[in-house]
């Protein structure tokens, strides 16, 4: 889009006077290339001033208003009737009558409307026509220049599944990409061919894109269509596109990969802190909840965890008597709301025993005083060995011997 630009030229501003010789004199005519009427002898000081277009952007076939201001000077020492004001140009004509008297330091505004039939820089002519008291009549010009662009519509829509306020969202996009304004807009969300939401949508510009936001507990999960209704250069169209809807939850953590150990009163729980939700959860916290018989020893601080990330975590417990479980807390804030979960983590199997359980299971079976051995072989079995092989020895000797 090439930059819009209002440039005005000097002012080729021509006088005429006329007067009837029968009831006053002739008066002169005065030609001067600022806006001003400067003749003393018309005694008005009338300028045609501030000229804007809007929008400063036309496209072929727009409504586009020129709003001028006429102004006369301080120094004007005649009142003027102005008796016409006009816009003119290639195939462009708009006229305003009967704008009023300009006394000394006032102005006027006056807008025009007109559209343009084809693209490019267009030349127009801004024009002020009127009379004094003592009959001179004045003409005031000033051109001015539009630049004028094709009229095309680029629409396009665009929608994706998000968590606001910590509730799951759909917004819709509705962009023109083109020149021409897309006014008196919707969109319709429609679920197996049955219109499920509907939301206005405020006119976009060209060049600009508006979003609304769907409640996500008014659309179901699955396929989704969504349509956008609009009107541009007067006529009723439409686009769309589609996607798979599925509710974001934007606060959901878990505890996972749990590994107790511990000894007789005493536990430590480790596992991963596991985000599964679609927001970042920050301030993380696993602690131990106190019950009957536990108590927490320390919780784990674990700061921020972004979406499908984890972070580790390790907490201790004491206990006294049997317990079967150890209930561990994890909290966090997602989207500016704070969450907590309580996980029962099982201990009954843990091989944590007492000391003196261990000494027994590691001393069974074996008892006698302090010293005495009960890992050698046993000497009578050794000592009935030798016998035998001696006596086997003898008796091959004497078998030889014969």
């Amino acid at each position: 889009m090439k930059d819009r630009r209002i440039r005005s030229l000097a002012i080729a501003t021509l006088v005429v006077v006329s007067a009837l010789a029968a009831f006053a004199p002739a008066a002169s005519a005065a030609v001067t290339s600022s806006d001003t009427v400067a003749d003393s002898s018309v005694g008005a000081y009338v300028t045609v001033g501030n000229v804007t277009v809007q929008p400063d952007d036309p496209v072929v076939g727009e409504q586009t208003t020129i709003t001028a201001t006429f102004e006369s000077g301080e120094a004007s020492t005649e009142s003027a009737e102005i008796t016409e004001v006009s816009v003119r140009g290639p195939s462009t004509f708009v006229t305003a009558d009967d704008v009023g008297t300009l006394g000394p330091g006032t102005s006027v505004t006056v807008p025009f409307s007109t559209a343009f039939e084809s693209a490019g820089e267009k030349r127009l002519t801004v024009t002020i026509r009127g009379t004094v008291s003592n009959g001179s009549v004045f003409v005031v010009k000033k051109p001015v220049y539009v630049d004028v662009d094709e009229a095309t519509i680029d629409a396009d829509l665009s929608a994706t599944a998000t968590v606001a306020n910590g509730s799951s969202v759909l917004e819709a996009t509705l962009a023109e990409h083109g020149t021409v304004d897309l006014e008196d807009a919707r969109i319709d969300a429609i679920v197996d061919g049955e219109t499920v939401a509907r939301a206005s949508v405020a006119d976009v510009t060209a060049q600009s894109e508006k979003t609304v936001t769907f409640d996500g507990t008014d659309i179901p999960s699955g396929n989704v269509s969504l349509v956008a209704h609009y009107t541009a250069a007067d006529e009723r169209t439409s686009t769309n596109t589609s996607l798979r809807y599925t509710p974001q939850n934007a606060g959901n953590m878990a505890i996972t990969g749990l590994d107790v150990s511990g000894s007789a009163g005493s536990y430590t729980i480790s596992g991963d802190a596991s985000n599964l939700g679609s927001a970042d959860a920050g301030s993380v916290v696993v602690s131990v909840v106190d019950a009957s018989g536990i108590s927490e020893t320390n919780s784990y601080y674990v700061g921020e965890v972004e979406t499908s990330e984890f972070a580790t975590f390790e907490v201790s417990a004491s206990v006294s008597g049997d317990v079967e479980s150890i209930p561990v807390q994890l909290e966090y804030s997602a989207n500016g709301e704070r969450h907590s979960t309580i996980v029962d983590v099982d201990v009954s199997g843990t091989n944590a025993v007492s000391a003196s359980e261990s000494t027994s299971q590691n001393t069974g079976g074996r008892s006698g005083p302090p010293g005495e051995s009960s890992g050698g072989p046993p000497f009578l079995l050794i000592g009935g060995g030798v016998v035998v092989v001696l006596v086997a020895a003898v008796l091959v000797y004497r078998w030889r011997s014969q």
